[in-house]
């Protein structure tokens, strides 16, 4: 059975076949890069909740951040780069900066708004954008806008897990299966649905 250390040491090699896929996807697009954003928080109707936060899948298949809004990836030309959202706000803590087994495969540049990436990214004529916020895609200038060829290809070879999904499958699997046997002893004990969901 694999542990977290062993799935973790296969995330190098995850991030070289997922480049390879997106490369190839790029080169039939004609394109130095992707912009892959993470997602942004999206407000209740005149409130300042928000619901809660889904991560770009596009995102997310790079790397294991699930609760990082305003981050944005760029990858296709070199070593994937990542704009770290950090923003200075009076009333919420700011993130944390990035650590884990992951860091390493990426150049990291922290960012206090979605604007700063702007001067960072080069000729947005040769980029493509993966994700949601079209407008802001739009107002940096970049024209190939969630390519259809390009996410046919993408989704494609997604279907293919790499040992490094499969791994994470497994982890996930194994914690489900443990939750399962604990409720399943709780209610043999006559445990109520309070206290079973509790255990």
């Amino acid at each position: 059975m694999k542990t977290r250390t062993d799935v973790d040491a296969l995330y190098p090699a995850h991030i070289s076949e997922v480049s390879a896929r997106y490369r190839r996807a790029l080169e039939a697009l004609g394109k130095r890069a992707f912009l892959i954003p993470s997602g942004s928080l999206k407000y209740t109707f005149q409130d300042d909740h928000t619901y809660p936060f889904v991560v770009n899948p596009h995102f997310k298949s790079w790397l294991p951040l699930t609760n990082a809004p305003d981050c944005f990836l760029l990858v296709g030309d070199g070593r994937p780069r990542l704009f770290y959202h950090q923003s200075e706000d009076y009333w919420h803590l700011p993130p944390a900066d990035p650590t884990g087994f992951w860091v390493d495969e990426f150049d990291i540049h922290p960012i206090q708004d979605a604007g700063d990436i702007h001067n960072l990214l080069g000729d947005t004529r040769e980029l493509a954008f993966i994700g949601e916020e079209t407008a802001f895609a739009d107002s940096l200038g970049i024209k190939s806008i969630n390519p259809d060829a390009a996410l046919a290809a993408i989704h494609f070879d997604r279907a293919y897990k790499t040992p490094y999904e499969l791994g994470c499958m497994q982890l996930a699997n194994i914690a489900a299966a443990q939750g399962h046997l604990a409720a399943e002893a709780a209610f043999r004990l006559g445990k109520s649905e309070f206290d079973i969901q509790a255990d």
